[in-house]
């Protein structure tokens, strides 16, 4: 049997547990379902996939939370790239609730209906994501 996924404090040593599985799993749902329901916010008509989503709300979620991410340009100059020096999966379980927290909220503000499931899996509001017309 595997152990917990830790990882220590940069400032203070502290062992820190990352995410678990479930709430990876909760906030790539938030993902689908921005992605088959709204365009980006500020570029109407402009569609995303779950991973574009991914990598905005991160970026997002870092600026809220103070981590100064950048955008920089490409090593062959052909579009911007984004510097964040923490990823989803190195996140702790309290950081990841407040990512879920987070891209809830802010798929809600964008008009997405977010799916919700009991703690068996099974799905108990919304329905499985529906592509809107464009």
């Amino acid at each position: 049997m595997r152990g917990a996924l830790v990882d220590r404090c940069d400032r203070c040593g502290a062992l820190l547990v990352r995410m678990r599985p479930d709430q990876h799993a909760a906030v790539e749902a938030v993902y689908e379902d921005l992605a088959w329901q709204v365009d980006h916010p500020r570029v109407p008509g402009l569609r995303l996939e779950p991973w574009q989503w991914h990598q905005l709300m991160l970026f997002a979620f870092a600026k809220e939370k103070g981590w100064d991410p950048v955008l920089v340009p490409s090593l062959d100059g052909d579009g911007l790239v984004m510097l964040v020096r923490t990823r989803q999966s190195r996140l702790t379980k309290r950081q990841g609730s407040e990512l879920i927290e987070f891209v809830k909220s802010s798929a809600i503000e964008f008009g997405a209906v977010v799916r919700e499931w009991d703690e068996n899996g099974n799905l108990i509001v919304g329905s499985p994501p529906l592509r809107k017309a464009a």
